[in-house]
């Protein structure tokens, strides 16, 4: 039997379809979106509608993002996006 891939896994799988290629670096939890992939605005787009597709409310982008300050959007990483899916509902 065969372990499920982690969120961070299929994160990383996700953002290697959005940019078309690996990146030259290794995707990890510390990656961030802005910074070190340099997501443009239609690919951010296409990894939040695939996470809405694969992981439904659990995946609500929109408010993960409007509870950020600038400082923190120009920081969100990989790791962030995991952590925001797999917790809990409050």
């Amino acid at each position: 039997m065969t372990q499920p891939q982690s969120t961070l896994d299929e994160i990383k799988g996700m953002l290697v379809a959005v940019i078309g290629h690996e990146p030259r670096a290794a995707l990890g939890p510390d990656t961030t979106l802005h910074g070190d992939l340099d997501l443009e605005p239609a690919e951010f787009t296409d990894l939040t509608d695939r996470l809405a597709a694969r992981y439904g409310d659990d995946a609500d982008v929109p408010g993960l993002l409007a509870a950020l300050d600038i400082d923190e959007l120009i920081a969100l990483t990989i790791g962030n996006l995991a952590a925001h899916i797999d917790a809990p509902d409050a």
